[in-house]
């Protein structure tokens, strides 16, 4: 993107998109001519069927009584295939897989920073971790008797380590605050023990998910003439379950119960499709090892301990650097946690020090009724007097609402505040004495959603207009 920025970014995957699709072309014109080749006429020539030997004449000697041979063992007869119960063990892998995903992206903003590094460093690993996990399981599974089995604890070792990721979220804080704390230490220096601390956290779990395909296709898997349908089943509903992990995540999940509870409730989804799974299909002592292996996951599931929420909220990738004493948590955590609120856009929290009161948004402090309020009142101020006769103002972005309710002491007849957070309009009540009640007053107009989109696709025009962000 820096490079070719976002057009010539595309067009390389467009590009890209044209090679497999060529390569793929390429490969399908050759298995047909290989197949031409290969296949001999149907109907041969007259010569050549006299010239060909009868059963008896092409008989070697001796073989007028020997045996047929005899059908292969029960135990080399293909399995029975059972691509619904595959599609639906992987239909829940994919959704644990895009729900956790968009949780440890939001986590990872918390701690590494709200930058592009932090989601890309997440994407990144997911995918490693999933191809790798996916070469490992295809091995595995190809000497598999029991794919189910292996199907089985896949989810419940995927589900064991997303918990244990869970529960390395303070240690991974501290560690970050450490890092960037160093003066010697240089972007790449920081960058690349970032994505170290990140991968031990987080591959792990990736791989399981990974190894989970290749044991469900070998449990779909039929005969030559189903092996297509089944594997196009099983990765439709992977895909569509994966969809809807996405979105529920960010959207339902997330502001409903929480970044460490969605972790948990997916966690505990993966072990009862796993014991669902070696209900139907498990059979002999891998059976009674899979219950064993749930009962533990369950069990985590229910102990995995709540992170401080008051060092997720600190911001210490970027004040880290700032604190001093002995003790960096400590320094960290100072202050009373008004408020922490999981939203859809981020993580909203108040907090009081030394009779300062700060509004943060993962983690960076965005608002406050001490050294913000010269910024906050004269982004209002600023434009409204430049104005000959201002009347209607927008303001996107409310922050503590201290910037609004300077743009009403001017005589307005309306003024539209945009905010995309609802956490944060609620966080704006702890500043009603800053921001004079301005949510109360009667000219104010409250948009909760994304501003940008407001102005473009809306026709409404304002005398002046406010985007701090």
């Amino acid at each position: 993107i820096p490079a070719l920025g976002l057009r010539g970014t595309t067009f390389v995957g467009v590009a890209l998109n044209l090679i497999a699709a060529s390569g793929a072309w390429l490969l399908a014109s050759r298995s047909l001519e290989e197949a031409a080749i290969a296949t001999p006429p149907t109907n041969p020539p007259f010569d050549k069927l006299r010239a060909a030997p009868s059963a008896a004449e092409g008989r070697e000697p001796g073989t007028r009584n020997r045996k047929k041979a005899k059908p292969p063992a029960a135990a080399d007869t293909p399995r029975t295939s059972q691509p619904w119960l595959a599609a639906l063990a992987l239909g829940v892998s994919g959704f644990a897989s895009l729900t956790l995903q968009v949780v440890w992206t939001r986590l990872l903003v918390q701690i590494l920073g709200p930058t592009t590094y932090a989601f890309s460093t997440v994407v990144a690993i997911f995918i490693i971790g999933i191809a790798g996990g996916a070469a490992i399981g295809s091995r595995l599974a190809g000497r598999a008797t029991n794919p189910a089995f292996g199907l089985a604890c896949a989810m419940l070792i995927s589900s064991g380590l997303a918990l244990a990721a869970a529960s390395g979220v303070d240690w991974a804080l501290i560690t970050i605050a450490e890092i960037v704390a160093r003066p010697e230490y240089r972007f790449a220096d920081v960058l690349g023990r970032e994505v170290m601390l990140v991968s031990g956290l987080l591959l792990p779990m990736t791989l399981s998910f990974g190894a989970a395909f290749p044991f469900a296709v070998a449990l779909a898997s039929g005969t030559d003439e189903t092996v297509t349908e089944h594997l196009g089943l099983i990765y439709a509903i992977n895909t569509l379950g994966a969809i809807l992990g996405s979105l529920l995540a960010g959207f339902v999940l997330i502001p409903a119960i929480g970044l460490h509870v969605t972790i948990r409730a997916v966690a505990a989804l993966g072990v009862i499709a796993a014991i669902a799974i070696l209900a139907v299909a498990g059979r002999g002592r891998g059976r009674a090892i899979g219950f064993a292996l749930a009962a533990v996951v369950l069990a985590a599931v229910a102990v995995v301990p709540q992170w401080d929420r008051a060092l997720l909220s600190s911001g210490a990738y970027k004040y880290a650097p700032a604190m001093r004493g002995s003790n960096l948590k400590a320094s960290l955590t100072a202050g009373d946690l008004l408020s922490y609120r999981e939203g859809s856009t981020g993580t909203v929290t108040v907090r009081k020090l030394t009779g300062t009161i700060s509004l943060a948004i993962d983690g960076k402090v965005d608002a406050s009724n001490a050294g913000d309020m010269l910024t906050q009142r004269m982004l209002a101020h600023v434009p409204l007097l430049l104005h000959p006769n201002p009347k209607r103002a927008a303001i996107l972005g409310l922050g503590s609402g201290v910037t609004l309710g300077s743009a009403l002491t001017h005589p307005l007849d309306e003024a539209t505040v945009l905010e995309i957070s609802p956490e944060v309009v609620a966080a704006s009540d702890f500043f009603k004495e800053e921001n004079h009640h301005a949510l109360e007053d009667k000219r104010t107009r409250l948009i909760v959603g994304d501003g940008r989109t407001h102005l473009m696709l809306g026709r409404e025009s304002y005398d002046v207009i406010v985007s701090e962000p």
